[in-house]
């Protein structure tokens, strides 16, 4: 079933999935509800497919793209001035970066010696002034979240962000927000709505981090939500969510904080962003105006090039000559998953 669904094939998807319920009675509870809600995202699959797309993808680091295999986790500073990223080389995985002046890019440069990490170790997010940038580091049995500090042109040596964070479970994304008192991240924590959920951790007046708090059944569900990012001044979550109404898999959803400090119901921010595979790590930027997002490659599906992603805006007119048109005439077609 999943194999159809990732082709986009979604009548012989549900087919499958009908017959996994139908065999599987005896399965876990959690496994059949994950079948149904595949059904689920099959038809809204299709309904999403045949709408024009809302976003466009522009190439950043097009210039270079020849030395740089496959990009991903793209971290930018508040200006706009500092990109921050992965890149996957045969060899071995090398955290890049590079620095704008107004629309030039420079050629990216290595950074893993200066912060002290090499191996499973990504980028997960810069802070707004650009000189606090937050680590994953993947060990054999756990994951870990971990700090380094920009000091002149280079990076310090990056530091474990501590017990109040870090624990024997594993936390496998950070996000820091604009003022830099309030930490988003993800943690396997016993105890939480499912199997990872999003927490927030505040910055005490001793500069640690204490009053973590799950951010509650609204945002998390019983499945799983991975790399979070806070924007707009703080007041809207992007985020990716298996429980949530997805086109299949992991899907980019957004929430906006309330004045009485709830969490509206989670959007969908919708296709091409969003496909029937996982979609992970969209980060909106820090005015949701210019998100950066690793996209495939139309050469080399099997690698990945980072992207600006920019919101398409449609005049009132074409959107009621779009409604008027068959939907034959609405089809977009499928990305290549070949």
């Amino acid at each position: 079933g999943q194999a159809y669904h990732l082709n986009y094939e979604f009548e012989k998807a549900i087919e499958a999935y009908n017959l996994y319920l139908e065999q599987g009675k005896g399965e876990d509870q959690h496994q059949l509800e994950y079948a149904r809600m595949q059904i689920e995202a099959c038809n809204r699959a299709t309904s999403i497919e045949r709408t024009r797309p809302a976003f466009e993808f522009q190439g950043v680091l097009e210039h270079f793209e020849d030395d740089l295999p496959s990009c991903s986790n793209p971290v930018i500073s508040g200006d706009g001035k500092m990109l921050i990223f992965l890149v996957d080389y045969p060899s071995d995985k090398k955290i890049m970066m590079s620095t704008r002046t107004d629309s030039l890019w420079t050629r990216p440069r290595v950074i893993n010696s200066e912060i002290g990490m090499v191996g499973e170790t990504y980028p997960a997010s810069l802070s707004y002034d650009g000189k606090d940038l937050y680590l994953v580091h993947h060990f054999y049995s756990h994951s870990d979240i971990f700090v380094s500090h920009l000091e002149g042109n280079r990076w310090t040596e990056a530091e474990d962000l501590g017990y109040q964070i870090n624990g024997r479970t594993s936390e496998n994304h950070a996000s820091i927000s604009r003022d830099g008192r309030t930490l988003y991240f993800t943690s396997d924590l016993r105890g939480g709505e499912g199997s990872f959920d999003i927490y927030a951790a505040h910055l005490n007046e001793k500069g640690e981090w204490d009053d973590v708090e799950n951010l509650g059944p609204i945002i998390n569900t019983p499945y799983e939500e991975h790399t979070p990012f806070i924007s707009s001044n703080d007041s809207m979550l992007f985020f990716s969510s298996q429980g949530h109404a997805s086109m299949g898999g992991l899907d980019v959803f957004h929430s906006t904080l309330q004045p009485d400090g709830t969490w509206s119901e989670p959007e969908n921010i919708g296709y091409p962003v969003n496909t029937t595979g996982d979609d992970l790590f969209y980060n909106p930027g820090w005015n949701q105006q210019e998100g950066y997002y690793a996209v495939r490659r139309e050469d080399d599906p099997t690698s990945n090039t980072i992207n600006m992603v920019m919101e398409i805006e449609y005049p009132d007119e074409e959107i009621l000559a779009d409604l008027s048109t068959t939907s034959q005439d609405l089809l977009v077609e499928p990305p290549n998953t070949d």
